[in-house]
């Protein structure tokens, strides 16, 4: 009697843990048992070569998040007549991870979290739905930069901010809005939102690339001497001849450039529209406005090269860029023509700076390093 007690004790603790390890959701919103396929991610941003910002690295014959980047994801079931939604445009927490592979096929790799911080130790796998349902994908870089639900219907503008100061050391990467949605297999062909489920288990065949674009603008200023007035290296700095104004040494030999302050304005436009679900940013003409800093004193690289970022769509023509020097002396230039900013490409202006005179030019095109190649000459 003892023994038929135990034995049927052990059935029902054994169907108790069945049942429980069955309806365990493992942070999935689709659990183990029901949705065995996990979703596997990777990212590519093909054609933006040589970008210096610190968020970006060369992987292979692309361009992705360096690990360590905060990333949202809003999945939306392309759900077909009388099956049920797993997915509906809730958020899911990513982060970027060590990218993997080379030539061509150099890719970004990421990881799922159960929370907001995405703490070490709290990594989840996400599964695809039950029901055999494909998935749009949207993915925004910085985090929380959009709230959800995101779906392939939602199409109301959200605000995005950016700071007047971005001055500082990487002051712009924040402001980096970044948008991702699938590409086809291989990297570079078409967008495929909705995927359709993978019928196959190999990361090869299952991984969904993320394309990743930039929303916004992005204003570059690059300061130089002339090599007469500015850093002529005739009575001291750190270096003489035809290299010492590069480094914006006057002929005292005082750090002009180092201890530089750069400024764009008035009245830009600080925040964007940005519709959910394509990643389209519109400058917000009735919201906030100021005066950006690309350039605190004492930031400074070798290229002395500093840039902003800005929502797409407005005007800068009329704008002056205020270049001011260690010794309390300001060199101004206004931009004369023109120019619309457009989302994904970068503005660069190249100030020559000497005693008595300033020369800019100026290059437009895809969003690259602050060398611009190719690039368009403007003016």
């Amino acid at each position: 009697m003892i023994y038929k007690m135990k034995l049927k004790y052990r059935i029902y603790l054994l169907g108790a843990l069945l049942m429980t390890a069955c309806s365990a959701d493992d942070g999935t919103s689709g659990n183990r048992a029901d949705g065995e396929l996990p979703i596997i991610l990777q990212s590519s941003m093909t054609q933006m070569r040589g970008t210096t910002e610190s968020h970006i690295t060369t992987q292979g014959d692309n361009q992705v998040l360096v690990a360590g980047q905060n990333v949202d994801l809003f999945l939306d079931e392309d759900v077909r007549t009388g099956t049920m939604a797993t997915y509906t445009g809730q958020l899911l927490f990513m982060k970027s991870t060590a990218p993997f592979g080379d030539a061509e096929l150099g890719t970004g790799n990421f990881s799922f979290f159960t929370d907001a911080d995405r703490t070490a130790g709290n990594e989840v796998t996400h599964y695809w739905p039950p029901s055999g349902n494909g998935l749009y994908f949207y993915a925004y870089r910085p985090a929380g930069a959009i709230t959800a639900p995101v779906t392939h219907t939602t199409t109301t503008a959200q605000t995005f901010t950016v700071s007047e100061s971005q001055g500082t050391a990487d002051g712009a990467v924040n402001y980096d809005l970044m948008f991702g949605v699938p590409n086809g297999n291989p990297i570079g062909t078409a967008a495929t939102n909705p995927v359709a489920r993978p019928t196959a288990l190999t990361r090869e065949a299952s991984a969904v690339n993320l394309h990743f674009q930039h929303c916004m603008s992005k204003v570059v200023v690059k300061i130089q001497g002339d090599g007469y007035g500015i850093g002529n290296g005739e009575t001291g700095g750190p270096e003489s001849g035809e290299n010492a104004h590069k480094n914006g040494y006057d002929q005292y030999g005082r750090d002009q450039f180092t201890d530089a302050t750069i400024t764009l304005g008035t009245d830009i436009f600080l925040q964007a529209d940005v519709t959910p679900n394509s990643g389209t940013a519109i400058a917000k003409t009735g919201g906030t406005t100021g005066t950006v800093t690309l350039k605190n004193s004492g930031v400074t690289n070798t290229t002395h090269s500093y840039y902003c970022i800005l929502p797409p769509s407005q005007n800068i023509t009329g704008k002056t860029i205020t270049l001011s020097l260690h010794d309390g002396g300001a060199k101004t230039y206004t931009i004369p023509t023109t120019e619309q900013l457009t989302a994904g490409k970068a503005y660069i202006y190249t100030i020559t700076v000497g005693l008595y005179s300033i020369s800019v030019t100026a290059t437009v095109g895809d969003w690259t390093d602050e060398a611009m190649t190719p690039g368009t000459l403007k003016y």
